[in-house]
């Protein structure tokens, strides 16, 4: 069992941040942007992982509290009274936080005349560094292509738009993009399974759309036109397992309608 909940002595958290950007348009209809940014955190608020506070139960003996029998419950049903047993896991003021990285964007319209116009939109973001600490004056762990903590940080991810339209019609095709990583790892297993190394998720979408009147609207659209699987991965921190269903959709192929009226 563990104990969750708010803590009275915690201090704000603060902050640094600094940017520096670029914005051109080399020509008419062509935007380039470049965003360079720094951010550096102290005091962020959070709870320990639990690992940390079992990896060390001499340091963290005070967020144990056992039962009369001196054992730690394992689900509700003797909580409270005096054989209830569980671990403290309030948030607290943690250590520090470290990123930098940088932003980029394009945009092109291209006009066709009676063919219709062509619209190019990419968004891509790089993380340089992403350091972070999971206790006050812990060692500070790296987490940029690496699962750690509560998750990995993505080296690189984008999106790419391509779109045509042409009076009421319109179609369109969007690439979603999310690099590789080092799995969630079990330092104890030898076997090669447990030393995995999640791949690059890619997938496309497909729409067309239809618009008659300023009032009616009409959108047909396949998601994941490819059919993509999920990359495997060993993640414990959901109970969905084989995969990691905060970066990934097990979905598959689908396909949707969707019709609006304005009025």
């Amino acid at each position: 069992m563990t104990l969750n909940g708010g803590n009275k002595a915690l201090l704000p958290e603060k902050a640094k941040s600094a940017t520096l950007g670029l914005v051109i348009e080399p020509v008419t209809d062509v935007t380039l942007g470049l965003d360079f940014w720094a951010v550096k955190l102290k005091n962020q608020i959070s709870v320990l992982p639990e690992e940390l506070i079992f990896g060390d139960t001499v340091k963290n003996a005070g967020l144990f509290h056992r039962g009369a029998d001196g054992s730690l419950s394992i689900d509700g049903s003797q909580c409270p009274g005096v054989n209830c047993g569980y671990i403290s896991d309030t948030t607290d003021n943690l250590g520090g936080v470290f990123t930098n990285g940088v932003d980029l964007s394009a945009t092109y319209r291209l006009r066709a005349g009676d063919v219709g116009t062509f619209n190019f939109v990419f968004g891509g973001t790089y993380v340089n560094k992403y350091e972070y600490q999971q206790e006050r004056e812990g060692v500070w762990i790296r987490n940029v292509g690496l699962y750690s903590g509560t998750g990995p940080i993505f080296r690189w991810q984008h999106t790419l738009n391509a779109s045509w339209s042409r009076g009421p019609w319109g179609l369109g095709i969007v690439n979603h993009y999310k690099s590789g990583y080092e799995d969630q790892n079990d330092p104890n297993q030898v076997d090669a399974e447990f030393f995995d190394k999640v791949g690059s998720y890619s997938t496309w979408d497909l729409w067309g759309s239809w618009q008659p009147t300023k009032a009616i609207a009409l959108t047909v659209g396949v998601r994941n036109v490819l059919d993509k699987e999920p990359p495997f991965s060993n993640q414990g921190a959901k109970f969905q397992v084989g995969f990691d269903p905060r970066f990934t959709d097990p979905t598959g192929r689908a396909y949707y309608v969707r019709a609006s009226y304005t009025f």
